[in-house]
């Protein structure tokens, strides 16, 4: 069942799910694309939903469509003291918050899976490009906080996400062999 709001326009909204990788400035939608995508970045979800709803009636004016997507800046742990503490850590190796103007979550990859479900359901976004800051927050994104969305419907492109997967694994293989050097903010962000 795919999760639906108010007045979801000419077609049934469906979820929308990317993940960014900020060093390469790529992202990778996890779900099938709906046409044209624009990408949005606000503080709060008010603004988000303030910016999607021009969006729309712009896309709707011009007889078109578009989807579109709110960056999410997230930390994850087990437990949110440990994501708070990671969060700390990600500042002080990078001057502070890297976008103040980006919404940010720090806490559990369960409750990930819940903001991203309420940017939906709200009507502030028609999805999330999340941008890990960590390598461990790819790892709960793609092991527990993705999984977690499959209860509100969402339908992933299984090409993508293993693309993700070996990426992930190529990943922790290279920090396995590689000692400690310092901050590493994002999982290919190395200090010198």
């Amino acid at each position: 069942m795919t999760p639906t709001t108010g007045d979801p326009g000419p077609a049934a909204r469906r979820l929308h799910i990317a993940l960014d990788f900020l060093t390469t400035r790529r992202w990778v939608e996890l779900t099938p694309p709906d046409g044209q995508t624009v990408r949005i970045t606000a503080p709060d979800l008010r603004a988000a939903a303030r910016a999607t709803t021009g969006l729309h009636a712009d896309a709707r004016r011009a007889g078109g469509e578009v989807t579109v997507l709110l960056d999410v800046d997230a930390m994850t742990a087990d437990d949110v003291r440990t994501a708070i503490a990671r969060m700390e850590r990600h500042d002080a190796c990078t001057g502070g918050p890297t976008r103040p103007d980006s919404l940010r979550y720090v806490g559990t990859p369960g409750g990930l899976a819940g903001l991203i479900g309420d940017v939906f359901t709200a009507g502030a976004a028609d999805g999330v490009i999340v941008r890990p800051l960590c390598a461990a927050t790819v790892e709960d994104f793609l092991g527990s906080t993705l999984p977690a969305l499959a209860h509100l419907g969402v339908t992933v492109d299984p090409t993508r996400v293993r693309l993700l997967e070996g990426c992930r694994r190529r990943h922790r293989a290279a920090r396995a062999a590689a000692p400690a050097r310092g901050c590493h903010p994002h999982p290919t962000a190395h200090s010198a």
